[in-house]
């Protein structure tokens, strides 16, 4: 073990009450009022007009899409495919906050991102889609989307000083400003993820 193992372990025996506590509040407390917040920012981002919004009891249940895109069931319920995600491609698979994948993610795929989903499609339907609209997955991909296997997702990052001071005021408008421009970048990309869409739709078995 190295001395400087050795120093951080030492802390850690030091600080452990405070660094439970510190959890527990991550998780309890700080994570909902987060998430609560971006997922209102992005709302209002995107805006009501063309966008459907399905609030979830956690981060990663909630869902949205083009009101294009939406299908009524006989229920009167709306559901759409594809659909969109606001949460990290790899969420909490190593991490106990949602905190965590705000201010401190170890690659893009923990980032906290806008993520493009869909569950109709086999893969050999996607790749022969995929054969189709490679221009159009270009073109998504040039605005600022990372493609990674059969990934789209655009990571969002966010500085920890502005959350760490608006966490401070009691105001996370300036720190949650990445929503804003990740919703313009979505905006700009909408029409190829469309242009996908209607390629997915027309493989579907």
């Amino acid at each position: 073990m190295t001395a400087a193992e050795r120093d951080l372990d030492a802390l850690i025996v030091g600080n452990i009450g405070d660094l439970e506590a510190s959890m527990k509040r991550a998780k309890e407390s700080i994570d909902e009022r987060l998430n609560k917040a971006a997922w209102e920012e992005l709302k209002r981002a995107l805006g009501d007009d063309n966008w459907y919004y399905e609030d979830g009891d956690d981060l990663g249940d909630a869902w949205f899409a083009p009101r294009a895109w939406l299908i009524e069931d006989e229920d009167g319920d709306f559901d759409a495919d594809p659909w969109f995600r606001f949460k990290p491609i790899d969420a909490k698979r190593e991490f106990d906050s949602w905190l965590a994948h705000y201010v401190a993610p170890k690659s893009n795929r923990q980032q906290i991102a806008l993520v493009w989903c869909w569950h109709r499609f086999y893969v050999n339907d996607y790749k022969a889609a995929v054969d189709e609209v490679e221009d159009q997955i270009a073109a998504i991909t040039d605005l600022g989307f990372h493609r990674d296997g059969r990934e789209l997702f655009l990571p969002l990052s966010f500085d920890t000083d502005a959350l760490v001071e608006g966490f401070q005021v009691d105001d996370l408008t300036e720190a949650l400003e990445p929503i804003a421009d990740g919703a313009n970048v979505l905006k700009n990309a909408l029409s190829h993820f469309s242009a996908f869409r209607t390629e997915l739709l027309a493989k579907a078995r």
